[in-house]
This record gives C-alpha cells, structure tokens and sequence, in this order.
C-alpha cells in the first residue's frame, strides 16, 4: 500500500495512510514522509499501535529534533529502556 497524505487545512497538517510505523518503512517511503513532513508541518497517524519506545525510535529517526531529548518524558522513556 502506498503512502497517501489527505489535507487537513489549507494552512498544514495531513492525514497519513498507507503505512504501519510499528514494521519499519523502506528508504523511498520514509523519504517520501520526510518530504510530506516539510510540506504540512503536521503529520496525523491515525490508528497506529505503538509503545511508547516505539514512538520515541519513530520521533526519534523521522525528526531528531534534539530538544525533544532533553525532556523528562524521554527521560523516563529510556531509563525504563534500559533496564
């Protein structure tokens, strides 16, 4: 199934579909994610069953926003990682 994005507002934000973040994305597909994230700022993933590691990988690969690591919420995500 290929990567589709529906409009939310003129302005930004998208619905995707097409995709299960939980399985991993081949390089063309998150590709193509990277590019719908530059162009609607918000990107909405409706019904994705994820743990709260798999969503920080996810966050983690598709943004690497550094300020997000900083946060006590990532914080207490990878001590309970590691342990």
């Amino acid at each position: 199934m290929a990567l589709r994005f529906e409009p939310i507002r003129p302005e930004f934000g998208a619905r995707v579909s097409g995709v299960t973040l939980n399985l991993g994305m081949s390089d063309p597909a998150f590709s193509e994610l990277r590019r719908a994230l530059d162009k609607y700022s918000v990107l909405v993933f409706a019904n994705q069953p994820m743990s709260d590691v798999q969503q920080i990988d996810f966050s983690r690969t598709t943004i690497s926003n550094p300020a997000v690591l900083e946060t006590p919420a990532y914080r207490q995500i990878e001590t309970r990682r590691s342990v």
